[in-house]
């Protein structure tokens, strides 16, 4: 049977951007099937974020969308689905630790 390749989409909506995001994101940078994600949405709901978790979660694949009112979590999950064009969208919570192996399963 030929093997379909799947393009995927991360898209993540936060509103506190804390340190453990870092985490997450370095989990996600770990994936096994990374080469299948084509982009990664960070989408603040009306704050910034730091300079210093700004530098730390720095990828080519991540983009962060700043929404400057606080509009809630499910603005944020459709403005991901707004900039996707890949063939999946993959959502998580900002403080969710990925197993390697997650985005094979």
């Amino acid at each position: 049977m030929k093997q379909i390749q799947l393009f995927v989409s991360i898209g993540i909506p936060t509103y506190e951007a804390s340190p453990r995001l870092i985490i997450t994101l370095n989990s996600i940078y770990r994936q096994i099937a990374l080469s299948s994600v084509q982009n990664i949405y960070l989408v603040t709901d009306g704050r910034k974020i730091s300079a210093s978790i700004k530098k730390k979660i720095a990828h080519p694949l991540l983009k962060i969308v700043y929404k400057k009112k606080r509009q809630g979590q499910s603005a944020a999950i459709n403005e991901i689905f707004k900039m996707n064009n890949s063939d999946l969208v993959v959502l998580t919570n900002d403080d969710v630790i990925w197993t390697p192996s997650t985005l094979e399963k």
